[in-house]
């Protein structure tokens, strides 16, 4: 198994590209994700959803100082990464304050995310500085003793196979826990998938409405298909490269074709461009040797690096242990977790502390069936009646297009990990959050005195036609004054001690 210099360079230099442009839009939420005064104050992180074997800068301090230190530190990183300036540390550092940021909000994290960060994590074994930057330019090069072996154009090792094995695994563990009839019988997923109003994009709507239903299914065929057989043709070895590079863009229209019919943020370029590092040397030496060659003239060409045989058998068996620890860990996923598979609970810290621990279980076991809007009805002391969340007039009636009513990606993951039942407990401080929002001068005239948090619930059936949407109440919130708490604890309160007759009691919601 072998990974050409070039394709490592053009992996660097997308990598650069994708977590910079990331990295400013995360950066736009820096007060509502990252810091003390949005929707997940680092004390409810801790007692709610944090791992004590995460890393995470972030969590040192909840200053808006400190939080954009910290981006101005990851975004120059990633240019230096984009760029190939001091690639080992520019990688090293890109890694590390990114699994910090993963750490700091978990509730907005995707597929997107996982896949960067276990790349990212992999390519600190990798010389993709050693081709096409800065460092080659200045006579640095990138290539330290310990890296892969090194021979003409190409690398070869654990450290190639554990990239290849790392890309398959994102497929295989997709296409395994689809179980449902969606996927495997009926073949109405990609129908049902695309009835989701919050992900779909008008391109999505032109195909659900364009395609029949036995084309649909073909779609949801194809996808299956490919998510579990394309793999293989990664691994081909009976030819100079051509499969492979059939199998790369195969897994690039995939994503493109996700991307285009759905809003799936970062993740879908991630996907489509990820693979690239698996071009051949065949396709750099023939359908793009001009633009190789022109490349290598520009941007350089590090010197032949001499592998030290004293690390080969330590950085071997230690990419070799963790690439297996992946599988493992992939295989005990709930939904397809065979018997003879654990993992033992003494290893976990491995994958939370690295930040190797991944699911690739999207649209698992069948497709998301629970679809809807958010209303936010928010009332404020003067009589006014808004909704929260568009800013605008309250209004029942479903939006044109209710995936443009996220800000971006991020918030709509947050939204709809909040309408989950095992994140109830982020609702508070979500509330909380947008009290201080709509009241940044406290109490007043005009102040937002409480709200409800409503999810305009609309079922898909199987055969893809949906249901009435039903009103769902979420979260209650009073930014000041309870009264109806205030009745209830009195209740209670003459309940436990047997008396009829108390003080008036005023009690205030702090939050």
């Amino acid at each position: 198994m072998s990974l050409d210099l070039r394709s490592l360079a053009l992996l660097r230099i997308i990598y650069g590209c994708l977590l910079f442009l990331d990295t400013m839009v995360r950066w736009t939420d820096v007060v509502p994700f990252y810091s003390e005064y949005g929707a997940l104050p680092r004390r409810y992180l801790l007692e709610y959803g944090a791992n004590e074997h995460w890393f995470s800068l972030h969590m040192v301090s909840g200053s808006l100082a400190w939080t954009n230190f910290l981006f101005l530190i990851q975004a120059l990183a990633t240019l230096a990464l984009l760029v190939g300036w001091h690639t080992r540390w520019a990688t090293l550092i890109t890694w590390l304050l990114l699994i910090s940021l993963h750490g700091r909000n978990p509730m907005v994290l995707n597929g997107g995310d996982i896949y960067l960060r276990c790349m990212m994590f992999w390519m600190l074994f990798l010389p993709t500085g050693h081709r096409w930057s800065l460092d080659v330019k200045q006579g640095r090069g990138d290539y330290y003793p310990w890296m892969a072996s090194i021979k003409g154009t190409s690398i070869f090792g654990m450290s190639a196979l554990v990239v290849l094995l790392q890309i398959g695994f994102v497929y295989w563990f997709a296409a395994l826990p689809k179980t449902d009839p969606a996927w495997t019988s009926t073949y109405t997923a990609s129908q049902i998938a695309l009835t989701l109003d919050q992900f779909t994009t008008p391109v999505g709507l032109f195909f659900r409405n364009a395609l029949s239903t036995e084309q649909l299914a073909w779609m949801t065929f194809l996808v299956v298909g490919w998510e579990f057989w394309g793999p293989f043709f990664l691994l081909f070895p009976f030819d100079r490269g051509q499969v492979r590079t059939v199998g790369i863009f195969g897994f690039t229209a995939l994503h493109a074709g996700f991307g285009s019919m759905m809003e799936l943020g970062f993740f879908a370029w991630t996907g489509a461009l990820t693979v690239f590092v698996l071009f051949p040397s065949w396709f750099w030496d023939s359908p793009l040797k001009r633009l190789s060659c022109w490349a290598d003239r520009k941007f350089g060409v590090g010197e032949p690096a001499q592998e030290d045989s004293r690390y080969w058998a330590y950085r071997e068996s230690l990419l070799g242990f963790l690439i297996v620890y992946c599988f493992v860990w992939n295989a005990t996923n709930e939904e397809i977790r065979p018997n003879w598979i654990r993992m033992p609970s003494r290893l976990t810290w491995i994958g939370h502390t690295l930040r190797l621990d991944q699911r690739w279980n999207m649209f698992s076991p069948g497709p998301l069936t629970e679809d809807g809007w958010y209303v936010i009805e928010g009332r404020f002391a003067d009589g006014r009646v808004l909704d929260l969340f568009s800013g605008k007039e309250l209004t029942w009636d479903k939006p044109k297009d209710v995936a443009n009513t996220y800000p971006n990606q991020r918030w709509r993951k947050y939204m709809m990990n909040l309408w989950l039942a095992e994140n109830s407990k982020y609702r508070l401080p979500y509330g909380q959050y947008l009290c201080r929002k709509w009241n940044p001068k406290g109490r007043g005239p005009e102040e937002l005195t409480g709200f409800d948090m409503i999810y305009m619930l609309e079922i898909t059936n199987p055969d893809g036609t949906e249901q009435v949407p039903e009103k769902k109440v979420v979260w209650n919130h009073w930014c000041f004054e309870n009264p109806e708490q205030q009745k209830e604890q009195e209740k209670k309160l003459r309940e436990a001690i047997g008396e009829t007759k108390l003080p008036d009691i005023k009690v205030i919601d702090k939050r």
